[in-house]
């Protein structure tokens, strides 16, 4: 995942980002977007098993990483065009390439810290009944 995260996906952005901004190929495009959906495709795999993680929490860890992602399927498409045409494919795909490595960075805090997030969690509800 962690390859997947800060490298293949990136790199699918950028090449379908760059290659519709400098008129390439389709096949480019094309290319592009095969890359891309291949590393998102290992990163949701693997942050799908990670709910697993947390016993009798998994639907709602995964609710929420649901409405999370709907809330940015939603707002993305109503903004993209207005952000295209303002800077550009090419830039538009960079920023995109730094969201999605500022999210595997979060997933890198979840894996480092995650025992001690659940340990808390845990203590706060011990307390709390």
């Amino acid at each position: 995942m962690w390859f997947a995260g800060f490298i293949i996906v990136p790199f699918g952005a950028l090449l379908f980002a760059w290659g519709a901004e400098k008129h390439l190929s389709i096949i480019a495009l094309i290319a592009g977007f095969a890359i891309y959906n291949f590393g998102m495709d290992q990163i949701m795999s693997a942050g799908s098993a990670y709910v697993n993680a947390t016993p009798g929490q998994g639907s709602s860890a995964t609710a929420s990483a649901k409405l999370l992602r709907m809330v940015f399927a939603c707002i993305s498409p109503l903004t993209a065009q207005i952000i295209v045409d303002t800077i550009g494919y090419g830039n538009y795909g960079v920023i995109m390439a730094a969201i999605n490595v500022f999210c595997i960075a979060v997933f890198c805090v979840v894996k480092l810290k995650g025992a001690e997030m659940r340990a808390a969690v845990k203590l706060e509800q011990t307390k709390n009944k």
